[in-house]
């Protein structure tokens, strides 16, 4: 007779995962909070085996393909998301759809810890930032061809597991979209140097300064109280329910500032930002794609097949 864990995994073919499990006497209840790090250290050294896990994890007493995780009603589906059901990946990455577009945002940027597994894969060691950060700090010190880098692999790990169809890729959100989840309206301008700074308005509402609680912002505007970075969602989230849309690290996009330029945008302002220009919605930052600083992160998208990047391709071995 099949044992409860292995009764759990048979659904998802990973039966062969259960003496493994049992021999740490884990319970239903505790392997849907299992991380990959704690997977590995359990011995599941495969990484493919580990977001097939998750996956399954994730699923466990779900109705369909939703279930509740952490508090979270959630769905494993992205065509199905909602803001009151969102999607969550394999990665415990939770995603919400924005207004305009047929794409979803994780609700926090890149954490430190949601880039570990990327690191030890590929023997990327991250730079340190030169004050202190906890795992659930936001990731500085990133270029955009990194961050583009990681979705790749991220994309590549759940399709080659079986999570994620062939038909959705993780990638930065592109600058229009950043807009639309920031909750600006529909911006004419072509490009984002002509949208730069045109649209009125700021992440908490219309007037400046922010009132306290609006974010992590520099100290001199006095509405928080960590000096640097803070931990993600250390403040309420917009009506789309994203969290740090405004301050404590800028946020690349996908296309360039302008017509043929190679520079990169970036949006949100950051936890060093007191200027009023830099924190309107609707200012565009402008940076080099192999630029990193320590107020500088990402966070990523899920929808259906979008265009290639004339500055980076999807591949199967993005390295090579």
């Amino acid at each position: 007779m099949p044992s409860k864990i292995e009764s759990l995994l048979a659904p998802f073919g990973l039966e062969a995962c259960a003496p493994a499990l049992e021999a740490c006497a884990l319970e239903k209840e505790t392997l849907i909070t299992l991380t990959d790090a704690e997977l590995q250290g359990l011995g599941f050294t495969d990484s493919n085996t580990r977001i097939q896990l998750l996956a399954a994890f994730s699923s466990i007493s779900r109705d369909s393909s939703q279930g509740t995780v952490e508090g979270w009603h959630t769905t494993s589906d992205p065509t199905a998301a909602t803001l009151e059901v969102p999607f969550m990946n394999a990665f415990n990455m939770i995603f919400v759809p924005i207004p305009r577009y047929k794409t979803l945002f994780s609700i926090i940027p890149m954490r430190v810890c949601d880039y570990t597994s990327f690191c030890e894969e590929n023997g990327v060691k991250p730079r340190p930032s030169d004050f202190p950060q906890g795992e659930d700090h936001p990731l500085v010190n990133i270029t955009w061809s990194e961050a583009t880098r990681f979705c790749e692999w991220i994309t590549i790990k759940e399709q080659e597991a079986g999570v994620l169809s062939s038909d959705y890729q993780y990638r930065l959100p592109t600058d229009a979209e950043w807009s639309a989840a920031v909750g600006l309206p529909n911006e004419p301008q072509g490009t984002p140097k002509a949208r730069s700074g045109k649209a009125a308005g700021y992440p908490w509402g219309n007037a400046f300064p922010p009132p306290r609680g609006a974010g992590n912002y520099h100290a001199l505007l006095k509405v928080d109280d960590f000096p640097e970075t803070s931990p993600v969602a250390s403040f309420p989230p917009n009506a789309m329910g994203l969290y740090d849309l405004g301050g404590n690290v800028w946020e690349w996009c996908r296309e360039p500032f302008d017509s043929g330029s190679e520079l990169r945008v970036a949006r949100g302002a950051s936890c060093f930002n007191d200027g009023e220009d830099f924190l309107r919605s609707s200012y565009r930052e402008r940076l080099a794609h192999n630029k990193f600083r320590n107020n500088i992160g990402f966070r990523i998208a899920v929808s259906g097949k979008f265009s290639k990047d004339p500055l980076h391709r999807l591949t199967r071995n993005p390295w090579a």
